[in-house]
């Protein structure tokens, strides 16, 4: 199943920000306890998590072996699209001291545009710093006025099962 038609099963209707209110269509994934099976489940729980506002943010969902999120981290300002690659590092960096960090999952909402050919060198620099930490790179979902996924204009295979 492809990332946008994994969101469209999620959210078979159009979801826009202004919507949180509705009542989910699947549970929301609780941390520490459910895990992120595919782009539905992250989906579903980055669309409940991102600013209503379209602005430039990045967040990192932290996840443990069996992919439940373990914790959330949320960086605004990040108009630069390479202003990812800092947070990944900061965020590889803090992971070393943690004995749960297994893997990632990357959000970045860009207020005024879209996916750039340049985000799949973005994804394999991103890729390496994960890689160097011991940690997966399981998902970078790019959100603007659609959701795209650079690993799948990559070529690289879904990473889901944990």
């Amino acid at each position: 199943m492809s990332d946008s038609s994994a969101f469209d099963s999620a959210f078979p209707s159009a979801f826009p920000r202004s919507a949180f209110g509705r009542s989910p269509i699947r549970p929301i994934p609780r941390a520490h306890r459910d895990p992120l099976r595919n782009s539905a489940d992250a989906l579903l729980l980055v669309m409940l998590l991102l600013s209503p506002e379209a602005v430039d943010e990045t967040m990192v969902l932290v996840l443990d072996d069996a992919r439940c999120g373990i914790a959330v981290l949320r960086v605004t300002g990040t108009g630069d699209p390479d202003t990812l690659l800092g947070v990944v590092d900061s965020v590889t960096e803090a992971s070393r001291t943690s004995s749960e960090a297994a893997g990632l999952i990357l959000v970045s909402t860009r207020a005024s545009s879209a996916i750039s050919i340049d985000d799949l060198a973005r994804w394999h620099e991103a890729d390496e710093s994960c890689i160097d930490a011991d940690l997966d790179l399981v998902e970078w979902f790019v959100v603007g006025d659609s959701v795209s996924c650079p690993r799948e204009l990559c070529g690289v295979a879904p990473r889901w099962a944990g």
